[in-house]
């Protein structure tokens, strides 16, 4: 049907449906809104992408992700992973000289794990084993100072679930323990050394004792060293009993005045490492007293060689000290992870001197 129009449109000034003018619009109105909502509903046309975009696009991904390309679901590479943190464990030592020390961080350093060693200044033991724990170490090893202190910090460290592992003193009957027990190698020591004096002609030997009332395993030790002597000699005689020496110089200082003024004795013996150094560095000061036996305990590797020199008269249960710090991280390491079999270790031991 043809219509005819008051204007001039189209061919011939007619008007039909393919001729017919568009739609008046707004200045508003986008040129392609007749397409998209027009009564042909036809779609907009993009011009593609000139190559030249396409390059700028490809290079902004590359650099963005770090990869030659921009793919969808890629993650950027993080990097190499980070070593896990160091286990840490905590060390209290009443005495900050002491040689064990250097043993355990040694040992520590070859186990990969971080020693904390407690009493930076003078502290007392349970300031150093507060100090720790705030540290929030994994395992305490502990030097006690005496049995009540040992008690204090176990039921310490228990509070607050940390495994605690004593270090030469308790013989192993408190908890987890790394050291020398009081029977090992006692009697043998003492039969060696009952054997060098029966052959230097006594009979009966004549012998000063060196322990500490405070820790009944040196009591234990040396009633069992007396034992293999009297097995060797037939008999002994306990002429001195000194009951206050734990440390080399406190030992050291018990001996320079009271050896000069002591009756005859054939043999001083004692329990603890520090006692059996003080005792054989005391006899050399007494030229009086040179042909006397010492039998002892030692870690020290310069005063065992002289045990096992030819003629000596020093006899010693010996052991590495290296060896107890190795056992000491182990059995901390252990007694962490709740390992009670290996939280409790003893070192390997050995008799020197009297000729063996």
């Amino acid at each position: 049907m043809l219509t005819r129009r008051s204007f001039p449109v189209g061919r011939h000034g007619w008007a039909t449906p393919r001729n017919r003018p568009a739609p008046m619009r707004s200045a508003l109105e986008s040129r392609i809104a007749g397409r998209l909502h027009g009564t042909t509903m036809r779609r907009a046309r993009f011009p593609p992408p000139r190559p030249f975009l396409r390059f700028l696009l490809a290079a902004a991904c590359a650099a963005a992700t770090g990869l030659p390309g921009c793919r969808r679901g890629e993650a950027a590479d993080p990097g190499p992973a980070k070593p896990p943190a160091a286990t840490r464990l905590g060390l209290s030592v009443a005495d900050s000289s002491d040689p064990r020390i250097d043993a355990l961080r040694a040992a520590a350093t070859d186990a990969h794990v971080e020693l904390v060693v407690g009493g930076k200044g003078v502290k007392p033991q349970p300031l150093q084993v507060a100090e720790l724990l705030q540290a929030k170490v994994a395992a305490l090893l502990l030097v006690p100072s005496s049995p009540d202190l040992l008690h204090e910090i176990e039921r310490t460290a228990s509070a607050k679930s940390v495994a605690l592992v004593a270090i030469g003193r308790g013989d192993g009957r408190v908890g987890a323990w790394v050291g020398l027990k009081s029977a090992t190698l006692a009697k043998e020591a003492g039969e060696a050394a009952g054997r060098a004096l029966l052959a230097a002609g006594c009979a009966k030997p004549r012998v000063i004792v060196l322990e500490s009332s405070r820790w009944p395993e040196t009591s234990r030790r040396i009633e069992a060293t007396l034992q293999g002597i009297a097995a060797a000699c037939g008999g002994v005689e306990v002429v001195v009993r000194l009951t206050e020496c734990e440390e080399q110089a406190e030992t050291e200082r018990l001996l320079d005045q009271g050896l000069p003024h002591t009756v005859a004795f054939d043999a001083l013996v004692a329990a603890d490492p520090g006692p059996t150094a003080a005792a054989w560095s005391a006899l050399a000061r007494i030229p009086s007293r040179e042909r006397a036996f010492v039998v002892g305990v030692s870690d020290d590797d310069a005063l065992v060689e002289k045990a096992g020199a030819a003629g000596s008269r020093l006899v010693v249960v010996a052991w590495k000290r290296s060896e107890l710090g190795t056992k000491a991280i182990d059995a901390a390491l252990a007694a962490a992870k709740g390992d009670r079999a290996r939280s409790l270790q003893e070192v390997s031991a050995t008799v020197v001197g009297a000729g063996r």
